[in-house]
């Protein structure tokens, strides 16, 4: 099977890699041949170059894996609903999205209202207003981490943090890797599923710890209620093969 990934970044180098070892032909693509590509299909892709399009034809891949940023402007996603209809015809397509569609404060689960307004829902929309030529399954991450990227090391030593009763709606590289690894696998080609580790603990438990066991500065937090967010990522446990194996702690506990 031919897996092409467009977006060459953290998360979609290390999906190439692990694919890749698991024997499927894999394409990853960036700006600039500046990222280390080793032994991967390497293609050169601008959203809003209509040539760099034509890669996809070129490599003819059965699944296309859109591990890009959300686009935050009208012409970049004018271009990706155009072409998404014209090149991913006939695929199936799995797009990383965000858990930042939701609001700020609330419970939310897949079935959850969501403002239509905001770019990160807009980048959902200019792919699903042409699922009728494409398979698609959204993929809604919570907050990226692992041993080598975490959010505590922006956080420590800071001053006045809000929201300490909030709780933290994260996810390790690996869950996404194996959630991808496992749609590939199945035969879902539409949905939506949220991928959130189910260990919530409060913003200011979470950070404080982490930042002691890292060694770093201890950040502070207002004394307030702040706003509380808890995004829920059971669903994508009943998809054959799939539960949650990365370590929010990092082993803290």
């Amino acid at each position: 099977m031919r897996i092409m990934i467009i977006g060459g970044g953290w998360l979609g180098k290390s999906l190439a890699k692990i694919l890749k070892k698991y024997g499927f032909e894999v394409a990853i693509t960036g700006r600039s041949r500046v990222i280390e590509t080793e032994d991967l299909n390497f293609f050169q892709f601008d959203i809003t170059d209509r040539e760099s399009w034509s890669s996809i034809d070129q490599f003819d891949p059965e699944v296309v894996v859109i591990c890009i940023p959300p686009l935050k402007s009208d012409e970049q996603l004018l271009f990706l609903e155009e072409f998404s209809a014209l090149k991913l015809m006939g695929r199936r397509v799995i797009y990383t999205s965000s858990t930042g569609v939701y609001g700020s404060e609330g419970i939310f689960d897949e079935e959850s209202f969501v403002e239509e307004n905001g770019w990160i829902r807009k980048n959902e929309m200019s792919l699903l207003s042409n699922n009728a030529f494409f398979d698609l399954v959204i993929l809604r991450l919570g907050g990226l981490i692992d041993q080598d990227r975490h959010p505590i090391y922006h956080l420590q030593g800071r001053k006045d943090l809000s929201d300490p009763n909030g709780v933290v709606n994260l996810v390790h590289r690996i869950d996404v890797i194996h959630a991808i690894q496992c749609l590939i696998d199945s035969n879902i080609h539409n949905g939506l599923y949220n991928v959130v580790n189910p260990d919530h603990p409060s913003r200011e438990e979470y950070y404080t710890k982490m930042a002691g066991f890292l060694k770093l500065e201890l950040p502070e937090f207002k004394k307030e209620k702040g706003n509380y967010k808890e995004v829920k990522g059971d669903k994508i446990t009943q998809l054959q093969g799939f539960k949650y194996q990365g370590d929010i702690w990092l082993s803290l506990r």
